[in-house]
């Protein structure tokens, strides 16, 4: 499951319940120059975490819920939580990359107005 908050005590809290995908790469934020002497130096300023993931066959009313929330708070940083950060929640800015149309069947009744959604979370520092 993921969760999405805006507030630390998630009173607004919003849930995606599946994903079956989910690629965690590093952004490293630094200068890289060379020096006089033909040396190359690296000053690192942060390491972030990303995450693109992929929802697992989600109801319209899920991913309506998720989408009129995230359009709610002008799509700002929120606090994000899932299955494998256990307790810590990270603020992460949120991106939409593709929102597919399909249908599934769940527990014998057919949906034939589901959602695969593909997000990229990117960490990110600083107050909300």
């Amino acid at each position: 499951m993921i969760y999405f908050s805006l507030h630390e005590n998630l009173e607004d809290e919003v849930i995606i319940p599946k994903h079956h995908s989910q690629n965690s790469p590093r952004a490293l934020g630094a200068d890289e120059f060379e020096t006089a002497g033909g040396m190359i130096r690296r000053d690192i300023l942060t390491i972030r975490r990303s995450w693109d993931i992929e929802s697992n066959y989600i109801s319209n009313t899920i991913t309506k819920n998720f989408l009129d929330y995230m359009d709610s708070v002008f799509w700002k940083p929120i606090l994000i939580n899932f299955d494998s950060l256990g307790t810590e929640w990270v603020k992460c800015l949120v991106a939409l990359e593709d929102d597919e149309r399909v249908s599934f069947s769940r527990n014998g009744m057919w949906e034939s107005d589901g959602s695969n959604l593909r997000l990229t979370l990117r960490e990110r520092g600083g107050s909300l």
